[in-house]
């Protein structure tokens, strides 16, 4: 999220949304009302996050997560450039970047048949790898330098130097 919050803060879309969503934590019978929005009989309606993102970046956190059916659709907004809500008849034209990530294998999962490889050609325009904190171990003492000077500088705590041992602790954890 921090590596999608920085392209999209130094884009030119910086001052419009950056919608997050945690695809894991949505269950799969409410991901496509989530995402498109609901619109009633007496055409009330509700946006959904690709509505709300309009004009800025949605961040799909863990795409791998996404149900079939609903990666159907959201192949479809992007090749389209919008959707109708859940319920409506209305196209609601949105125009936004798409930032995923995943954990998992998409390739295996293409083979698995769990994820579509029309939609992961479409994300997969610049591929970004974010190494984990394990394949970087030496820049573990740089970034606690960061934050001990951030917390310095926001929250007024005593700036403190990272000892060796404690870096030595630190780049010899079992980062998850």
């Amino acid at each position: 999220e921090m590596a999608a919050r920085y392209i999209h803060n130094n884009s030119d879309r910086a001052n419009s949304p950056f919608v997050v969503v945690n695809c894991a934590a949505i269950e799969a019978d409410r991901m496509d009302v989530i995402l498109f929005g609901l619109e009633g009989k007496n055409r009330s309606q509700s946006e959904g996050l690709l509505e709300q993102a309009d004009g800025g970046t949605i961040y799909l956190e863990e795409v791998a997560d996404i149900p079939l059916t609903t990666q159907s659709k959201l192949l479809h907004v992007l090749v389209q450039n919008g959707f109708t809500r859940i319920g409506g008849d209305d196209k609601v034209k949105v125009d936004f970047r798409v930032i995923s990530s995943t954990s998992q294998n998409l390739e295996q999962a293409i083979e698995q048949r769990n994820f579509k490889g029309e939609l992961f050609h479409r994300l997969n325009v610049v591929p970004v790898f974010v190494p984990s904190l394990a394949e970087r171990s030496e820049d573990i003492p740089v970034i606690a330098d960061h934050f001990l000077r951030l917390f310095h500088e926001t929250k007024g705590h005593p700036l403190r130097a990272l000892t060796n041992d404690a870096a030595d602790l630190l780049q010899n954890m079992a980062w998850p």
